[in-house]
């Protein structure tokens, strides 16, 4: 495991780490014509790898949506930002995701050693402890930046067009769409503009490869098996009539046989993940509505017992003839919607926004997001204690719905 450390101004660091991305600056109707544009700064940091340093190296976030991680970015380092000769094992960009979607922290190690070990082009991955102004930042992966040297080992070639598509795909017009990493833009874009033809159906597929392609298949197995010895050679010109698709056809349909047959150490391994299943699940009982409360005031109302002061969970029905709706919905783990709550227009008495409420349980410790509008209160209990209380929400930006 490599040990990375990064030194850079406190600024710089709140700077990138707090820049995000979210679905409409993604999707843009733009994006069929043009990459999709990052909203990530590239800042100066010192960088120190096992010792080996390089006092000045270019530094920004990276990720897409599902990596977003405000205190845990993933990071993406330029090594040659100022010094155009730096560079450590031929690579001049490395690049370190945080495992943010993989609690596991292997899935991406595991996963690029086993298309390496197949004989498939892929990056090389280990494991790094990062560590941002002397704060340990835990276990990421590093990932090689898919650049020449990838290009070279697995293809034995670098010349060419590299392109990366990002939220694209081959459609007609969509040819812009893809971002060059490598090579000359004016010879490979033809070459994408060919494809998506062929694609379509406009022309014949010799257009692009006029002579007779061989590829290489490969199944996932515990032990090795003579069934799979053929694909090693199959050609793709033969259809799915060749012997060796047959008898990998005729190996997969016994195994699905197996798996679907329960046999008594079959159901006794699905009774204990049933077990833990239920002890690690997250449950949300459906969101009641105990209010609003007739109040004079907001502070009257917010001094009013809530649960678990109160006895039971009241669930009026929710009234849906007033003139103005709220919703809302909770997210993550055990998601529910919430309650569609009515704002009354007129009252005899003050009556103050609706108040909902709702059990969470949760077997292990873990971190709860609990979704709220920019003015809403919160009040939470855990095991019956009221452990936090925010009176008003006043800080969240007006552009999110959450707080933590």
């Amino acid at each position: 495991m490599f040990d990375v450390q990064i030194t850079l101004a406190e600024e710089d660091w709140n700077m990138i780490r707090l820049q995000s991305r979210d679905f409409f600056d993604a999707l843009p109707e733009s994006r069929k014509f043009q990459p999709v544009k990052r909203p990530y700064t590239l800042v100066t940091a010192k960088l120190t790898i096992d010792g080996l340093e390089f006092p000045e190296v270019g530094i920004r976030k990276k990720g897409f949506i599902g990596s977003q991680n405000r205190n845990r970015p993933s990071l993406k380092i330029k090594l040659d930002h100022v010094d155009k000769s730096a560079q450590v094992g031929g690579l001049r960009a490395l690049t370190f995701n945080n495992n943010n979607q993989d609690t596991s922290q292997m899935s991406q190690f595991m996963g690029y050693a086993f298309f390496n070990r197949a004989g498939s082009p892929a990056c090389r991955c280990a494991l790094a402890r990062v560590t941002v102004n002397g704060k340990n930042l835990g276990i990421y992966s590093h990932v090689e930046t898919v650049h020449k040297p990838l290009l070279r080992r697995g293809f034995g070639d670098d010349r060419g067009t590299l392109y990366e598509g990002t939220v694209t795909d081959f459609h007609e017009g969509w040819e812009g769409s893809f971002e060059k990493k490598v090579g000359k833009d004016r010879l490979g874009r033809p070459r994408i503009e060919q494809l998506i033809q062929v694609l379509q159906g406009e022309v014949s597929g010799d257009t692009i490869r006029g002579s007779e392609t061989i590829g290489r298949a490969w199944v996932p197995t515990g032990k090795s098996s003579p069934e799979l010895a053929g694909l090693a050679d199959y050609r793709f010109s033969e259809g799915t009539g060749s012997q060796a698709v047959q008898e990998i056809e005729t190996r997969i349909t016994s195994l699905k046989k197996t798996l679907s047959t329960m046999t008594p150490a079959l159901a006794e391994a699905r009774a204990q993940w049933e077990s833990d299943d239920r002890l690690k699940r997250v449950t949300l009982n459906p969101w009641s509505v105990i209010g609003p409360f007739q109040a004079a005031d907001f502070d009257a109302a917010y001094k009013q017992a809530f649960p678990p002061e109160i006895k039971g969970w009241t669930r009026p029905p929710l009234q849906r003839t007033a003139s103005r709706t709220a919703t809302a919905k909770s997210s993550g783990p055990g998601q529910r919607d919430w309650p569609t709550v009515a704002r009354s227009r007129s009252a005899p008495t003050p009556i103050l926004p609706p108040t909902c409420s709702a059990r969470s349980n949760r077997p292990p410790a873990r971190k709860l997001t609990v979704a709220l509008g920019s003015d809403d209160s919160l009040k939470l209990w855990t095991n019956g204690e009221l452990v936090a209380e925010r009176k008003v929400h006043r800080g969240v930006p007006p552009t999110r719905t959450w707080s933590r």
